[in-house]
Order: structure tokens, then sequence, then C-alpha cells
């Protein structure tokens, strides 16, 4: 009778291409293409459970004609994991092959079916993975001890800034809580850190080392440069004593952070990646499709990121901070459990603009620390309240 033993996983995979091949042709058949398909599921149930599956393995496909299959590599097929992304995807044109509406998300990504959103940011780059074994968050955790307060932050955002040869740096608190802005994101959690937030400019652009030492959030990188007061990466850590997911823009690139992975979420392609980067000048799709996430930063700081307004280049470089919330904190953060609130950040700027005018006597470049309130309305709705200048003799 030629039957088989055991079902091993060629078997199964040549049973699928036995099952493509029967219907590459005009070939239709109602009755039997309910029998193969319920063939096809128990294949891929079965195969999903196995650790060393191929990324071709064959799926079925969504089809709008009865009586047949289409089975494509899972490599080529795609889910919807949010609704709204299939309208984004048919803007461009492509042909996109959605699995059938009858396999899971959970199989679908353990088969290795990309996510939409992974097509739709197929040109953006992960953030360099730090290499510890030890958890990001816990790091970050057990790095913030040394700088116990979000006094701190502003300090390390002069002191970096200042390294980067800039000679202005400009603070502001942003009190918008963009609830309109909370769909089209790179991920849903995203809107989570849509609210009010602490944004630092200075008016210099990242340098490739720059970016290297920031992503890598080494204290290394500087050591053997006494030139530089701070140190990129161990420094940098000090913003998560306020936010979460820190993100800045700088000349062409965007960078988002994101330690604890939940944020960006299917944003990341691997969650040993804590964040991701996009180049502005190759990635207008996403920058389109995804404009709620980005639409905080249009009119801050002369900043665009809305491809149909001009010039997406940053002349220098715009950190954004959004502030950890209860809710965050509460999740609960593996960082910090420190709430900043309005009553909060009015102390923390209190505090360091009496501090700020030392801090400028051991500056290079920085001579002018800026502070601005953004008022809970419109981008050009910003007010200065303070600025520190260091008088050349």
């Amino acid at each position: 009778m030629n039957c088989v033993d055991c079902q091993d996983t060629d078997l199964l995979l040549r049973v699928l291409q036995m099952i493509q091949d029967k219907y590459e042709g005009e070939y239709q058949n109602e009755r039997e293409s309910k029998s193969d398909f319920h063939l096809c599921m128990k294949i891929l149930n079965s195969l999903k459970e196995c650790d060393d599956i191929d990324e071709k393995v064959l799926i079925p496909v969504h089809t709008y004609t009865t009586g047949r299959i289409i089975l494509k590599p899972a490599n080529e097929c795609n889910y919807c994991n949010d609704d709204w992304l299939k309208g984004a995807a048919k803007e461009d044109g492509d042909e996109i092959y959605y699995v059938h509406p009858d396999i899971s998300h959970d199989t679908a990504v353990k088969l290795g079916v990309p996510s939409l959103t992974d097509k739709l940011l197929e040109d953006t780059e992960g953030i360099e993975e730090w290499g510890q074994t030890e958890p990001l968050t816990r790091r970050i955790k057990n790095l913030i001890k040394d700088y116990k307060d979000g006094l701190s932050v502003p300090k390390e955002i002069v002191q970096n800034a200042d390294d980067a040869g800039a000679t202005k740096v400009s603070f502001m608190f942003d009190e918008r809580e963009n609830k309109q802005f909370r769909t089209k994101l790179l991920d849903c959690n995203m809107a989570k850190c849509q609210g009010p937030a602490l944004w630092a400019y200075n008016d210099a652009t990242f340098s490739q080392k720059d970016f290297e030492n920031i992503t890598k959030l080494s204290g290394a990188t500087k050591e053997d440069d006494s030139s530089k007061i701070g140190k990129f990466g161990l420094g940098f850590c000090s913003v998560y004593n306020l936010t979460e997911v820190p993100s800045f823009v700088s000349g062409n690139q965007i960078v988002i952070f994101d330690p604890h992975t939940t944020y960006l979420g299917s944003a990341l392609r691997n969650k040993n990646q804590p964040g991701i980067k996009i180049d502005t000048r190759t990635n207008h799709s996403v920058l389109k499709r995804m404009n709620s996430q980005f639409e905080p930063y249009n009119g801050v700081f002369g900043c665009n990121l809305n491809p149909e307004k001009g010039n997406l280049t940053l002349n220098g470089t715009l950190f954004r901070f959004p502030l950890r919330t209860e809710e965050q904190a509460r999740a609960p953060s593996e960082i910090s459990d420190k709430v900043y609130n309005r009553k909060e950040m009015m102390e923390l700027i209190e505090i360091f603009v009496k501090a700020c005018g030392n801090l400028l006597l051991f500056t290079q470049n920085v001579n002018e620390i800026e502070f601005f309130t953004y008022l809970p309305t419109k981008p050009t709705h910003r007010k200065q309240f303070y600025c520190i200048l260091r008088i050349e003799s």
C-alpha cells in the first residue's frame, strides 16, 4: 500500500507541496478543496511545534475563488496584526498574500509568517543589541542608580550636546495629550507614549560615531577622549528616570528605544533588539502610513516629519522623552516606578535653571540654554521663561 510508518517533517512538507501542485493550474473542485484545506491545517498545526521549521513552508492564503487552494511560502505571506494597516498597504499597490483567515496569528508567527507591520517597516533598521545576558531593563535599572533624580537628565543632555559641538541647547515641557494621534502608530502600545513629554534640542547633528555610541549604550565610548565631559552611552541612561521610551531625530534619522520591547511590539522584528532606526530619506511610506506616530514632532524646534510638507532633514538633534505615567509605572515598569507629572516637571526645571549657570562654566561649546513651556494646544504656542547665557570675556 506504500504507507509510511511515521509522519516526519519532510513528509508533511511534501504533502503541502503536492497540494500546491494540484491547484497550480486551473483545477477547481469545491469538495476536494475543503478536504485538502482541512489537511493543510492539520499539517500546519503539527509543523508549528517543530523547532527547525523552514521559513518557506507553504501556507494557504486568502482567496475569493471557491474550489481552489493557493499556497505560498511563509516568508512571502503576511498576517494582518491591525485592520487599519490593510488600507495603508493597499495605497502602495503592492500585491500582498494574506494568510487564510482560519490560520491564527499564533500559528502564523510560529511558522515564520511576517506581520503586515513587518512588511510596512521592511526598510527600517533595528537598533544594535547590547549583548549582555542580563535583561536590558534590569541593566538600565541598575545604571540609573547613579543618576537618581530627574536633574541628571538635562545635565547629561547639555554635556552630550557640548561633546557634539552644539552651541545652544533648548528644553521644552510639552503638556499636550495628543489624543487625536493615538492610532496609525508603529504599534498600538505606542499610544501610551503620545502624551506629555520633555523635549531637548541642540544645534549639532549626530555623527556616525555618535549613533554608534548611543545605540550601544556603553560607558566606554568616550574614555579615550579627554575633551569629552559626558559619556554618551552610559550617561544617556539617565533619561530613563523620566521615560520608558526615549526617541530622537538627528539629520535624516529617527531613533526610538524600547528596552521593554513591548511598546514597539510588532514593529520589532527581533525581540532581542530594543528599538528601531528609520531613515527619513528612504522611508517616506512609513512616515505617511503611520503619520500619527510622528505628528507630535512636527513644528517642534523646526522639525518636520511629514513628507508632504517639504524638507525632512533636521539641522540639529531633537530628543523626546514622554513622561512616565502612573499606568506605565504600575505595568509594572522594570526600570523605575517614578511618575512625572506637571508638578514634578516644574520643580525639576526650576532646580535645573538654578544649576545650569554653573554648568556653562565647564562647557566648551554650549554657551546658551533656553527653557520653554508648551501650552496644550498648537506647536506655535510655546512660551520662553528662562534663557541662560555665558558671556565671553
